[in-house]
This record gives structure tokens, sequence and C-alpha cells, in this order.
């Protein structure tokens, strides 16, 4: 596989002759061996030590009449993701089994989490944490440790080699009763960051930390959990506002995205650091779990993590990433991962659900549903983009997918039928009329569950997980995602060991003018040097951001490297006097000229329309010199 994907790739990323460095194979169907039952929330994962070795974890909607309406099975490949078979399936009682997570460890260790709700000796139904470990890769299972309530866990083994070596993490919003003076909250529970440890290779978890958010706070939509080089555990989660000291607006929620971390196993834990803050949504389009990863390999962005997430910008949800090179002591500024798009007058198209790898060249990946190609907001296609310096700029993205995720088409529509009321077991339920519904799925149809899978195998090839329901039934989907190249310092080979001088200069901008007939802007741009020291050639701009609020904006002249968006390189070499820029030198011009793709209609409002009159093209740039 390795062989047939490396032939189609020549120049290296940035080159004036590359296409795009993302190469996708084919599309596998996951989840055949179950093809008529809907799969929802997966998640996957990659064997560190074994290439081959992928686990792939999912719910599954039981269709026969049952007290239990979904289970959770896990899927195995041992080929590289060519082909799959099921390992184990659970089902409970009462609410079934949900929200599986799956990893490996070392040594041939795996494992497989889901959470269920059972009736207990008092005769009510209990939450319970159920971890299976297996010895042979995920091949077959052990008896499972039963362990306390959570919602939307996530598993991470430290496989570092380290001092912690082995050790198991599960981290989830854990559940204890509220301790808010608040006769409206008496019989609430506050959802707190719960962390279960072992130290036995999943046999039990003895340590359990469970970590108050702010007061009038609580966790919910968890993101997951990453082990950094030197063995530092570090959790990602949402911090949001009570609904009664705040009640969000329909369809959107506000969450304060925080890290916390642990040196010592789990032990003990640093304060929490936030990342942004930020509105979500809408629910039920839009998933809310945030993603995290880490760049364990030896690349110039070492340690540094990733922190992505959906956040309502522009009049949609956009993919958002920033990222940290202190353990998350601080944090970037947030920069849009997904594509600039024509957006609509009302809504979308939104994005959702994404997930953030790393792989073993330094390469930082993003996946995400995107919706763009659908009409009403709601089919997606999975799509994949990549960073070469350290989550900063974003190649274009590509579909992943060969086949959306449609609804209403085909002569043979699958539906989900659900009642509720009348004798139910779910108590705020029980004893309001008791109804049938037919229909999709509501919880989970649009969005395909609450999670997805990006991983990097140990080769750096990136395998990105999905749900579509091509197959007129939602099915689990992969396919391997090759990236030439590596990280390199400033994004550019060219750039790699030059200094950055953008402090000691600015731009000086003339002659702008609009061309409406062939949509492009054009500027004269030169280069003023306000430091007290000559700066020497080559001296070279590269555009770190470029937006519009009149169209899609792409740099058509004097890009050194091809590129058109973010990224692209602009030489200012030849507009220097004898090849350097002496103290309050101004350099001779260089002409820029964008082109505005789908340039839009006066179909706003006159503040609104006002407002884009004011941005044809905005960018931000650094500059490099010696």
């Amino acid at each position: 596989m390795l062989c047939a994907f490396a032939a189609t790739f020549i120049a290296a990323p940035g080159s004036a002759q590359e296409v795009t460095p993302i190469h996708v194979g084919r599309n596998v169907q996951v989840s055949a061996a179950l093809g008529d039952a809907p799969h929802y929330e997966t998640l996957l994962a990659a064997d560190p030590s074994d290439h081959r070795r992928f686990m792939a974890c999912s719910m599954y909607e039981i269709k026969q009449p049952s007290a239990s309406d979904y289970g959770t099975i896990v899927y195995l490949s041992t080929d590289g993701g060519a082909t799959w078979r099921p390992t184990l399936k659970v089902t409970a009682d009462a609410w079934g089994s949900g929200d599986p997570a799956c990893a490996f460890g070392g040594d041939g260790d795996a494992y497989f989490a889901e959470l269920e709700e059972a009736k207990g000796p008092d005769g009510h139904f209990h939450g319970h944490t159920v971890v299976y470990a297996s010895r042979d890769g995920g091949v077959t299972w052990g008896k499972p440790f039963d362990g306390r309530q959570s919602d939307r866990e996530y598993i991470t083994v430290d496989t570092t080699g380290g001092r912690f070596n082995g050790r198991v993490y599960i981290n989830a919003a854990m559940s204890t009763p509220s301790l808010e003076n608040d006769p409206r909250l008496a019989n609430e529970i506050t959802n707190n960051v719960g962390v279960l440890v072992s130290t036995d290779r999943g046999q039990s978890f003895h340590l359990e930390a469970l970590l108050s958010p702010l007061p009038d706070h609580y966790t919910f939509a968890d993101g997951n959990a990453v082990v950094m080089p030197d063995g530092t555990y570090v959790v990602l989660y949402p911090d949001l506002p009570n609904e009664y000291a705040t009640p969000p607006a329909p369809g959107e929620i506000h969450f304060d995205l925080k890290v916390i971390s642990s040196s010592d196993g789990g032990y003990s834990f640093t304060k929490a650091v936030t990342i942004a803050s930020y509105m979500t949504g809408p629910f039920g389009i839009v998933s809310l779990p945030p993603a995290l990863a880490v760049d364990a390999s030896n690349g110039p962005f070492r340690n540094r993590l990733y922190a992505a997430w959906t956040q309502l910008s522009d009049g949609r949800s956009q993919i958002f990433l920033a990222h940290s090179s202190n353990k998350g002591k601080t944090w970037s500024a947030p920069v849009v991962v997904s594509d600039r798009v024509e957006g609509r007058p009302n809504w979308g198209p939104d994005e959702n659900e994404p997930v953030v790898a790393v792989n073993r060249q330094g390469v930082v990946g993003v996946s995400w549903m995107d919706r763009r190609n659908s009409l009403h907001d709601l089919g997606y296609y999975e799509r994949f983009t990549a960073s070469f310096d350290g989550g900063e700029t974003f190649v274009p993205s590509v579909r992943v997918a060969t086949s959306p995720a449609a609804f209403y088409r085909g002569s043979n529509v699958g539906l989900d039928a659900s009642s509720s009321g009348g004798g139910s077991i779910e108590s705020y339920l029980r004893g309001k009329p008791l109804q049938a519904t037919i229909g999709y799925n509501p919880r989970f149809a649009f969005i395909g569950g609450d999670t997805e899978g990006l991983v990097a195998d140990s080769t750096g090839m990136f395998h990105a997980l999905w749900v579509d329901n091509r197959t007129g039934i939602p099915q689990v989907w992969t396919a391997p995602i090759m990236v030439n190249g590596r990280a390199v310092l400033n994004g550019s080979p060219e750039l790699a060991h030059e200094r950055n001088v953008t402090n000691d200069v600015t731009l000086e901008l003339a002659n702008a003018r609009f061309d409406r007939s062939d949509a492009e802007v054009s500027i004269d741009a030169y280069l003023v040097n306000t430091s007290k020291k000559p700066i020497l050639g080559p001296v070279q701009a590269r555009l770190m951001t470029l937006t519009s609020q009149m169209g899609i904006p792409r740099l058509i002249s004097r890009s050194a490297n091809g590129q058109e968006e973010r990224g692209a390189i602009v030489d200012f070499t030849p507009s220097l006097h004898d090849g350097r820029l002496a103290p309050n030198a101004r350099s001779n011009a260089v002409h820029l000229v964008f082109h505005l793709d789908g340039l839009r209609p006066n179909d706003k409002s006159a503040a609104t329309y006002m407002n884009s009159l004011q941005d044809f093209v905005t960018f931000t740039t650094r500059i490099f010199a010696h």
C-alpha cells in the first residue's frame, strides 16, 4: 500500500509543481459484518508497534424489540485497514451500551471501554464504566472491570517507555451530587472532570480524581487526553456555565475550552488553563466534543500540543485549532483550519466533529465532516487537511469520503422508530402520552455520533474513520491518507533557517484597485525597514492568513512557492536596493493581485454590506530575512 501511494508524489510541499501533498487511499467499509445495523459514534486506535494493526469501536443500533436500544462493538484489522472483523460485541439491559472507546498499549495490550445502565440491588438503574482488556492485540478479551458512572469516556495509555509506561488512564465527565446552595438544583448532579487510573494493565482502576469546574459551571462532551513524550498526562475538556445562570441562545452553547495535566501519573493535576472561549452549535447539526493531539516526533515541533474544536464564526460552524509549546501553560491564538468557503444568506455551511493527529514526520492532520456540498446543511463528506508548520497554516483540504452522507434519497429509505411516555423506564418520560415516532434518528443521524477517528500509524500514514449512509444505512468507513513531506520551521525549507524580522519592518500600501470584470483586487506593497540595522536579502513574506468579506481570495501573482492561499510566499528580494534594505529605507513596489472567487452580490443589510465593502482582502504576514 505504501509503494502504491509513493508513486503519486514527486514535488515537495510548497513547490510550484505540486498539486496537493495529500493522497487518499481506498474507502473501506469497516462495519460490513453488521451491514444491516446502523452504526454511530466511533473511535479509531493504531498499534504503536505494528502499523498493520488497528481497532475501530462503534455503537450499533439493535433493530429487534429489546429493552436495549444500542450495543457497542470492536472491529479489528491486522492488514493495515484493508479488512476488518468484529472481535467483541456488548449489549446490556435498559439503555444498552454506548460511548465506546478503544486504545492500544504495549506488549500486545488492547483496551475497550463502554458505558452501561444496569439495575442494581436497590432495584434502580445505575451507570457503569465497563473496561475490557486484551493481551493478544484485540483478538480476544478478558473479564471486564466495572467502574463508576461517567459520560463520553476516552482511554489513553502511556507507551513512552518512561516512569509511568503501561499506565492506563480513562478521562470522562463524572457525576457527583451538586454542592450548589440552590433549591432548584437540590436533586441535580454536577459533572466534574473525572480521571481513573490503572497500574495493572486495566485489571483495576484504583486511583480516582474528580476535579470540579468553576462554581455554577459543569463539564459536558469532554475531549480526549494524551500522554506527552516525557509521560505528562494532559486532559482536554469544556467548561460550561450552568443553564440556570446563563441560558444559552436556541441551538447555541457557550464553552470555555480548558486543559489540565499531571506529571506524577494522575496523583495530582495542575490548575486549569483556558485555551479559548467561544460559542458552538447548532446542536444536532454540530457535535460538541473537542480533540487533542501531541507531537511525539523528533521534528522541530516535538512536544507541541494541538487542540481542535468547532466554533460559530461568520454565521456558520468552522474548525479552529490552537497550539501550545510549553505543556499547555499558554496557547497560541486560534486559527481557522477548514477552507474558506462561500457562506449562505441564512445559515452554514457548517463543519463538524474535528479530530487531530500528528505523524512521525511532525505533520499535523485534521479531519472533519464538511457540509459545503449539502443544500440543506445536513449531509456531509469527510475531509482532511494538513499543516507543515506546527499548526499555523493548513494546505487546502481534500475529500476523504468518496460518497456523502445524504438524507431522503433512494426509493427504499431506511428509517428509525422510537416510542416514549406511558410506562417508560425513564422517569422523566413516565406517565406522559404514549407516543411513537418514525423517521431519522434525531440524536445521531445528522452527525454520525459525537466522535469519529483519526490516527497516524508508526510509518507516518494517517487513517481516518467516520460514519456515512452511502449503503442506505449508517456504516463505519475508513481510508488511509498519505501526506508527502515533513514538518519544517516557518513552513518552508527555504525559510527554515531565516530570521523572523517582522517586528523590524512595516508595509506601506498604494494604488489599491478592484477590477469588477475580473473580480481582482490589486495593490502595490512596499517594505520599510523601521529598525536601526540593515536587513540583508533574501527577504520574503509569508502569508499567514488571507480572508475577505466579498468572496474567497487567492493570490494569483508573485507567489514564490506556487501557493495561492495562506502559506503563500512573496519574494521581496528583487525590490531591494543592492540586495539590502537600509534603516528607514523603503523597497521598490511589489505588485500583488488577488482574485475573489464567488464574488458576493449585495444581498445583505446595509450595515453588514458596509462592513463587507471595508474588507475586500485582509491578510497577515511574517517577514523573513538573513
